[in-house]
């Protein structure tokens, strides 16, 4: 698997293909699946998904979830409404858990400045997905 490094407008994280994912055929499929229909339910909304936690370490187990990052453009609310339905929907046709974080332009404004931990572990071992 080849990574490279971009700048994600407020984080430097590596770029990879749903299928590049360091996890199962399952976990792939599903990021691969989540992106496309997250684009297809909100067009223009979605500005870039970041796969984080044990998956895009590569130790994930039996029982792990697909934790995503969201960058939304848009009212929070509505995305984690939109987008959560789809981790729902994809947890009952797979039994994956996807683990959605939606968070909008000024909610990761907030967290670049307070420096959150949340926001380190995600800058640390984010993969921006190409969709």
């Amino acid at each position: 698997m080849q990574l490279f490094y971009v700048a994600a407008g407020w984080m430097t994280v590596r770029h990879i293909l749903p299928e590049q994912l360091p996890a199962d055929a399952t976990a792939r499929e599903v990021l691969g699946r989540f992106c496309r229909e997250a684009h297809r339910r909100a067009p223009g909304r979605v500005e870039r998904v970041i796969v984080y936690g044990s998956m895009a370490r590569g130790e994930a187990g039996p029982g792990s979830d697909l934790d995503l990052w969201v960058d939304w453009n848009g009212d929070e609310h509505e995305g984690r409404r939109i987008l959560g339905d789809l981790g729902a929907d994809l947890f009952l046709e797979t039994g994956l858990l996807v683990s959605v974080h939606v968070v909008d332009a000024e909610h990761r404004r907030r967290l670049r400045e307070l420096n959150a931990s949340f926001y380190q572990c995600v800058q640390r071992e984010g993969l921006l997905v190409e969709s």
